[in-house]
């Protein structure tokens, strides 16, 4: 009896196995068409893309809101509602932390009655950068040089002025030996805001300052 070749036989085993292979597919696919159209069809939205300068997604309070003086914790809500409405960090930045609560800055509660220092609220805020990105942002060149740090503290300390609201009071500059300040570096950091809110019965604090690549603003607040 004739033999077909080796070749031959390995050749039709191939085929069988991609027809089998092919088969199956088609199957799948008709499934998916039929049972399931919207797997083909289906259009998601792209999400919008955020840069960094672009703020980060903040969380306002609803501008009806209001914090109910019942609550024996108001005044913390108080605090972190109303460090939202500060104007961010006028450069660019790559992200913001926050908002949490803290001790405050010395500074400011060094300014608060001594029967309130241990009864008011701080709370803060970080915005973090890369130098290089966020001096070019507000018009400042880059150099590993104090003369151009001065230079892009003051252009944030213009621009962050200008953003506040009326209610608030500027009381910056403060000395060196206040603001743990080198005597080299610009002299309008930390910057400092306060205002009474009659309101809520508040006197209430803003300050700016420096970390290691970060600008943090620090809402304090007591019940006068």
């Amino acid at each position: 009896m004739y033999k077909l070749p080796v070749k031959v036989n390995q050749l039709g085993v191939l085929n069988l196995f991609l027809t089998l292979i092919i088969l199956f597919g088609f199957a799948i696919g008709s499934w998916i068409f039929f049972r399931k159209p919207n797997f083909f069809f289906q259009y998601q939205k792209p999400q919008p893309t955020q840069t960094a300068n672009q703020s980060p997604i903040q969380t306002k309070p609803v501008a009806d809101k209001t914090v109910d003086k019942k609550d024996p914790k108001w005044l913390e809500k108080y605090c972190k509602e109303e460090l939202v409405k500060i104007p961010d960090a006028p450069f660019k930045y790559k992200d913001k932390e926050g908002i949490v609560g803290t001790l405050g800055d010395p500074l400011i509660l060094d300014k608060f009655p001594k029967d309130k220092k241990y009864k008011g609220k701080s709370c803060v805020i970080d915005y973090n950068y890369e130098e290089r990105e966020a001096y070019a942002s507000v018009g400042v060149a880059y150099k590993f040089d104090i003369r151009f740090r001065n230079q892009f503290e003051e252009a944030v300390d213009k621009l962050i002025t200008s953003k506040m609201d009326s209610s608030w009071k500027k009381i910056s500059p403060v000395s060196n030996k206040e603001g743990g300040r080198p005597f080299y570096s610009y002299k309008g950091f930390p910057m400092v805001f306060t205002r009474e809110n009659p309101a809520k019965g508040t006197v209430d604090y803003v300050d700016f300052n420096w970390g290691a690549k970060s600008l943090f603003a620090t809402f304090s607040t007591y019940e006068k």
